[in-house]
Formats: structure tokens, sequence, C-alpha cells
């Protein structure tokens, strides 16, 4: 039986990502190779990964997620990380606006697939993975409250993650807009 690496996202207006954009390239000319850049075709709004799933199991998640998204109202207001801007691991945008909307509709996406994350929901865009120890706070902190921009979120993506040896490339396999 084959099986599909699959994970749902809300999609990140072109205007946000664009900022993002300018933002990696300034940060990547001056941190060197010590970050791993999300390509712009991988921004996106994590909301659950799924994992590997069966084709059976996708279609019920599939007509689950029928009624699941609500419009939202999203802004991206400055840069963070994890564990900490000033040691970061993983270089993310925050998001501000619907996020309570956001959170219902992220437990709906849980409770449609029947999966609960282990951790918490925080909402956030993944911009970039720090490779290397090096201290990157004094280069991140200009961006701590950038405003990245803001849009109207009306769809929820489902995804399909293939990984090969140059990284992961995502597709679409099925949109989900809210009811009229």
């Amino acid at each position: 039986m084959n099986s599909i690496r699959a994970f749902i996202a809300l999609p990140v207006a072109p205007n946000v990502v664009r900022n993002i954009l300018r933002c990696q390239d300034e940060l990547a000319s001056q941190a060197g190779h010590c970050v791993r850049w999300t390509p712009e075709e991988q921004i996106h709004l994590s909301l659950q990964f799924l994992g590997n799933i069966s084709q059976a199991d996708m279609q019920k998640i599939q007509a689950r997620l029928q009624d699941v998204m609500k419009p939202l109202h999203l802004r991206a207001p400055g840069l963070g990380g994890f564990p900490s801007l000033r040691n970061p691991r993983v270089i993310w945008v925050g998001l501000s606006g619907d996020i309570d909307q956001l959170q219902a509709v992220q437990a709906a996406v849980e409770h449609a697939t029947g999966r609960s994350e282990e951790r918490k929901f925080h909402p956030h865009l993944t911009i970039g993975r720090v490779r290397e120890g090096r201290r990157l706070n004094a280069k991140l902190d200009p961006w701590k409250d950038h405003d990245f921009g803001d849009w109207d979120a009306r769809e929820l993506l489902l995804m399909q993650s293939k990984l090969s040896p140059k990284g992961a490339t995502h597709s679409v396999i099925a949109r989900f807009t809210p009811a009229p």
C-alpha cells in the first residue's frame, strides 16, 4: 500500500512572501552559509504535519476537511526564533490578527484528521534553519519588529511533501475554502 507524506497548511500572500524573501536575502548576505533558508515556494503556515498516510486515510481526511476553513485576517509583525532569538535553531516570522480564529481552525484540523500535535500550536512562518552554532542575534535584532505585511487567508491546503537529497518539494493535493 502506497503512503503519502502530507501536511495541512495555509498559503501566505505574495506580498508577505516578497517581504520575507527581502529579509532572507539581507540576512544571507550578512550571515554567510550558516542558515538554510526556506525556499519561496515552501513558505506557508503549517497547521498540522500528518507524516506518511495511506491513500484511504487521505480520502477520509479530505472529506472531513471540507468545512474546516474560516476566513482569517493575519499579519506578520516580526522575526523570532526557536528556542530564542538570541540563539535560534529556527528563524521564524510571527503572526498576529485573527489568532483565536486561527487556533480554532487548527483545532478543527486536528479533529478532522483524528490526530493531535504533541506540541502546543505556535503560529509562525519558518523562514530558516540555523546550520551552525554561530551567533546571529545582532543580525536578527533589527528585524524583530519588522512589519512583513498582512493578508486574508481564505484557503486551506492539503499538501504532499516529497523528500530527496536536494530537499523537500511540496505540491497541493487539495484546496478547501470557507463555505459561502
